[in-house]
């Protein structure tokens, strides 16, 4: 794990580095607001040691003189944009409240309650913090405007809005930090937070996105640690799972499946339900020809038993009755109470 101090002379701010997070532990003089060198030192040691050139990080993001002014000091800049270039590098930025001047400290806030908001379904609190949101961001920036479109999507598709609409807000969305998302060659390989949010939501609708995917799913298990890549892999490979599902690609979804068991063998059960139900449901049209057929279905029996009490757990009544009709038609069994 690469930790070091940073010690900033003026303010006294010490800061400890970490792989995935930044963290600030102690300001001795309990400075509220100090200049962000030390964080801009941070953002030129990850990208440095990841041998990612200024242009490759910054590109739709800002100018490359203003990452290099960022990098060594010479600007101030607000939390999102510095969000936004570190995730770029893999990292993410934590507890740093005391480097935000007023207005950017009530942006960075708002944002926490609009995430938080949008995570729970609250359509009202959404809307209400997005207003005061609309009306207190720098208007002229791309990142603002990207994070505000965004969740007029979102506020569209919990009120079950056009599916048209929720698209063009999310190309929207897109745009403002890749023009040219759509083409199958691009230059930058490097995705922020929000762009994995948008392309995940696309891919809810669109399957062009699929040729976005893979090097999104690279980049992510590449620069992230295992809590980011679990946040972010496993829904897009649910959706990719499905996705083969539907197209009748049962061997696809198969070692995609086992793929992702793999991947994310540190995680608990519940957390893997559905990728463990779509690996049974591809095992099953794979093996139901074969000459073991017996022996196969008892051992998918077994798993659906309990696959049914972990939906029990969740309460996902429309899951334990997909697997009770699952085993009684494809099986030939029932469910052992």
């Amino acid at each position: 794990m690469d930790c070091f101090l940073f010690l900033l002379p003026t303010l006294s701010v010490y800061m400890e580095m970490k792989t995935d997070k930044i963290l600030i532990i102690k300001s001795i003089l309990g400075v509220k607001k100090m200049k962000l060198y030390g964080i801009g030192n941070a953002l030129l040691y990850f990208r440095e040691q990841k041998k990612l050139s200024q242009i490759q990080v910054c590109e739709g993001i800002c100018s490359e003189m203003t990452m290099s002014r960022i990098e060594t000091g010479e600007r101030e800049y607000d939390s999102l944009m510095l969000e936004t270039l570190l995730s770029c590098v893999g990292k993410s930025l934590e507890n740093f409240e005391m480097v935000l001047n007023e207005t950017d400290y009530y942006l960075y806030k708002l944002r926490e309650r609009i995430q938080i908001a949008a995570e729970e379904k609250d359509i009202g609190s959404l809307k209400e913090y997005l207003e005061a949101y609309k009306k207190s961001m720098p208007a002229h920036m791309v990142l603002h405007q990207q994070f505000l479109v965004y969740y007029e999507a979102i506020i569209m598709k919990l009120e079950k809005g056009e599916k048209e609409k929720i698209i063009s807000l999310l190309h929207k969305a897109i745009g403002f930090t890749r023009p040219s998302y759509k083409e199958k060659k691009q230059k930058r390989m490097l995705y922020s937070t929000m762009e994995s949010m948008i392309i995940y939501q696309l891919s809810l609708y669109e399957d062009y996105v699929e040729e976005m995917f893979y090097p999104l799913v690279q980049f992510v298990e590449e620069a992230y640690d295992e809590e980011v890549k679990e946040k972010f892999l496993i829904p897009f490979y649910t959706k990719l799972i499905q996705k083969y599902e539907n197209e009748g690609r049962y061997d696809d979804m198969n070692n995609m499946a086992e793929k992702v068991l793999e991947l994310f063998h540190f995680c608990r059960g519940l957390q893997l339900i559905d990728i463990h139900w779509a690996k049974v449901k591809a095992q099953a049209q794979l093996y139901e020809n074969l000459g073991d057929w017996n022996a196969r279905k008892k051992e998918l029996a077994w798993i659906c038993n309990e696959l049914y009490y972990m939906y029990m757990i969740e309460g996902d009544d429309a899951k334990m009755r997909l697997i009770e009709t699952f085993c009684k038609e494809k099986l030939e069994c029932q469910i052992i109470m």
